[in-house]
């Protein structure tokens, strides 16, 4: 790969860790009270499918920024494989955002944080860094196959 396409790489992946940013952002902005009544409303009855729908929401964008995270900052410290310090970086970023999102709503009309909400984040923090995990165990154990044969 060409210096020039190792640059667009650099750049396409932050470019979309930080649209997966403003889309959660975005979404943090949507309020329940503005979904009209039925399946997608927000309640806080843990067997309702709006409750499921927006906590799933929190998991995806939260995985989505994890894992294009995870694999900008390994390009950025010229890694091919994430490490403990990549992934200490990312769960601290990834945080921060988590934090900032539910503190936004304190003063959003309409929202208010919930604790619980960072537990969904932080889940998909952890499987946005397991997959970029499981990515490298598939392509070592390839790149060995490779080299037996």
């Amino acid at each position: 790969m060409t210096k020039r396409a190792h640059s667009r790489l650099d750049t396409l992946l932050w470019a979309i860790a930080i649209l997966t940013l403003t889309a959660i952002f975005a979404g943090a902005e949507i309020s329940s009270r503005k979904i009209p009544h039925g399946l997608l409303q927000n309640t806080q009855s843990a067997t309702s499918i709006g409750f499921l729908f927006w906590k799933s929401m929190h998991v995806a964008g939260f995985a989505a920024l994890a894992f294009f995270l995870t694999l900008a900052l390994c390009r950025k410290h010229s890694r091919v494989f994430a490490d403990q310090a990549t992934y200490l970086e990312v769960i601290l970023i990834a945080l921060c955002v988590s934090l900032l999102k539910e503190g936004a709503q304190h003063f959003a009309n309409g929202r208010v944080p919930r604790s619980g909400d960072i537990v969904f984040d932080l889940v998909g923090i952890w499987l946005g860094m397991e997959a970029v995990w499981l990515i490298q165990v598939f392509l070592t154990r390839r790149q060995e196959q490779e080299l037996a044969t």
